[in-house]
């Protein structure tokens, strides 16, 4: 890999932080995107939120297994009779236990969310990968620009400088002075410009990893060309086994279906078994052979149900089966976007390259020699000040594009590997 040009680079003290940011980020040397991201990931609370929805779902399984509550019952035969009251008061406790597979489904079932949402984890710190790395790119890039802008205003005030002194001595028309201070004001908004820039993107990395916007920092490590991509059929085999959100559609489909087999496993017989003490308050008329005592005792109960309207069963079942079905279909959709946005990022990162190629070894030689000659035949006398300052415009454009282009080519590599699910290094050697 190529590293960005050192024009373009700033050598800065690093400035030690406090508590565990300055054991993850030792002195003395600049800030990376490993670090960035390995910050991002400890500290931002969209990780601990996936973390608490698998904790959540993770319960499931064992709440499928829980038994109906038991019902504690008090009944009164009849309710009222007139002058009376109730003749007869029975208290029951009753259980019922299902006698098909339903909870051992429903566990299935919830073993299956509980896996969709561990992948969920994945994906919550993969988009957390990008956009640290996307973060990173920035304030190198702006780095790097600012770098560029520095190097701009000391040329344009060498150049003014010159330009004086000769107009001093009648060499050259004094519009030109002018000409060369305006392009030293130019140089200093630039430069302004690439500042603030610089900032801004330093202070949103500091809030994306949740530091405080005054923490103190060191330069960003300098971006390089990234790597020619694997072959389409890598990267698409690649996406297929490691894109989280295909192995959570294929879990939550396959958590659809249980669900619908443990509904139709309603149909199959309920136990309920019980125990209970009656008192009877009705006496017989003494003539009968009656006392005046209640006849009180404790009893046994046991019985099988059955569901009788099946109709609301079935229709829960295949409302299940049919979201299944839907998010199998997710996810083949999902996977053919990944591959469309892989073949687009592929063909960007190859073109990038190839303009990083000319930039470095065609467009910045040919710059840099055309203002080495313009500054040596102006001093001389033997080109116009013009041509100077063309040759100092295409000195700093080729810079600047050969910044953009690595930048450029930072990103696109950050978001091919977000849409595979995993980094490219792996998968350079495949498909070949």
């Amino acid at each position: 890999m190529r590293a960005m040009p050192r024009h373009v680079l700033v050598v800065l003290p690093i400035a030690l932080l406090a508590g565990s940011l300055a054991q993850a980020d030792p002195p003395g040397r600049p800030l990376t995107m490993q670090w960035v991201v390995a910050m991002l990931q400890a500290r931002h609370p969209a990780v601990q939120a996936a973390r608490e929805r698998l904790r959540a779902a993770q319960t499931g399984a064992a709440q499928a297994y829980i038994l109906p509550d038991p019902m504690f019952m008090v009944e009164g035969q009849p309710a009222y009779r007139f002058g009376e009251g109730v003749g007869m008061l029975m208290y029951s406790l009753q259980q019922s236990f299902p006698l098909g597979p339903e909870r051992s489904l429903n566990a299935r079932a919830a073993r299956s969310e509980a896996a969709a949402s561990r992948v969920d984890v994945e994906t919550t710190k993969l988009d957390l990968v990008l956009a640290a790395k996307l973060a990173f790119v920035r304030l190198a890039e702006a780095e790097a620009v600012r770098a560029t802008r520095e190097e701009e205003l000391a040329i344009a005030t060498s150049t003014a400088q010159v330009v004086r002194a000769r107009v001093s001595v009648g060499a050259t028309p004094p519009s030109n002075a002018l000409n060369a201070t305006f392009l030293v004001t130019t140089a200093e908004t630039a430069l302004e410009a690439a500042h603030g820039e610089e900032r801004s993107a330093r202070t949103a990395l500091l809030a994306l990893v949740g530091l405080p916007p005054d923490a103190e920092l060191g330069p960003a490590q300098p971006l390089t060309v990234a790597a020619e991509p694997p072959p389409l059929g890598a990267l698409f085999d690649g996406a297929r086994r490691s894109r989280p959100e295909l192995r959570a559609y294929a879990a939550r489909a396959t958590a659809a279906e249980r669900r619908g087999a443990a509904i139709d496993s309603r149909s199959s017989p309920m136990l309920t078994v019980g125990a209970g003490y009656v008192q009877d308050f009705a006496m017989m008329p003494a003539e009968d052979g009656g006392t005046e005592s209640a006849a009180d005792g404790i009893m046994a109960m046991a019985g099988i149900s059955l569901p009788i309207w099946t109709s609301p069963r079935r229709a829960a079942a295949a409302e299940a089966r049919a979201n299944a079905r839907a998010l199998r279909a997710d996810a083949a959709t999902v996977l053919r976007s990944a591959e469309t946005e892989i073949a687009s990022l592929r063909a960007s990162i190859v073109s990038a390259r190839a303009r990083a190629a000319i930039i470095h070894d065609r467009l910045i030689p040919q710059a840099n020699a055309h203002h080495e000659l313009a500054s040596i035949e102006y001093v001389r006398g033997q080109t116009d000040f013009f041509d100077l300052q063309e040759a100092v415009r295409h000195h700093i454009s080729s810079q600047l594009d050969e910044v953009r282009v690595i930048a450029e080519l930072s990103r696109l590599e950050a978001m091919l590997e977000r849409t595979i699910g995993t980094e490219l290094t792996p998968l350079q050697g495949e498909g070949r």
